[in-house]
């Protein structure tokens, strides 16, 4: 019988060819938490007329170093007010951050076959099975991303990753997913967007 569902919310950075550094990060919590804050954040937007908020945005400047929409006009006092809001409703809600990065000319630096390793190639009587993707550092932060929310599960709960995973990435990141979580932690389910 499951009592609990844990839900994660994750999206990666620096996946494309050349990146210095990769990562993914989220934000995790149960479903009850994700339930609070989501009433909350929807409050706080309405207060502040913004229909939803994007960090790119709203650190965005225009050519003349002004806030854009739906920020255009704000003081710093006013947008330091609506950010202080939305921070404080996470910790409030006991939704915790998680997330994981390789820095790409270290990932280069190590051996093929353990790249291999850590990005799904499955080891069978000393040969490799699978082959992993080697070239692609971004299953190493997903892989620790996925592990760390599911230390947080008991054996009755169970936890529902949502990846924004790039289409690019898609469909070797879900197998990728469903292999280890497979493997090592049955109680963890994915969920595209």
């Amino acid at each position: 019988r499951i009592l609990a569902i844990m839900r994660a919310y994750l999206d990666e950075s620096g996946i494309h060819k050349g990146a210095d550094v990769c990562a993914i990060a989220g934000y995790f919590g149960d479903q009850c938490a994700w339930e609070k804050l989501e009433g909350e954040w929807r409050a706080i937007l309405k207060e502040f007329v913004v229909p939803e908020f994007h960090a790119k945005c709203f650190w965005h400047r225009d050519d003349k170093g002004k806030r854009i929409k739906p920020y255009a006009g704000w003081s710093d006092q006013k947008a330091n007010e609506f950010l202080g809001k939305l921070l404080k409703v996470i910790t409030d809600c006991s939704i915790y951050p998680v997330g994981a990065a390789v820095i790409g000319r270290e990932w280069k630096e190590l051996p093929v076959n353990e790249r291999r390793y850590r990005t799904g190639g499955e080891i069978r009587n000393g040969k490799f099975k699978t082959a992993g993707s080697p070239s692609k550092s971004y299953f190493l932060p997903f892989l620790q991303a996925v592990q760390r929310i599911a230390r947080y599960c008991d054996e009755d709960e169970k936890a529902y990753c949502f990846f924004g995973l790039d289409k690019t990435f898609r469909g070797y990141a879900l197998n990728y997913y469903r292999d280890i979580i497979g493997r090592r932690y049955p109680s963890v389910h994915p969920r595209n967007n």
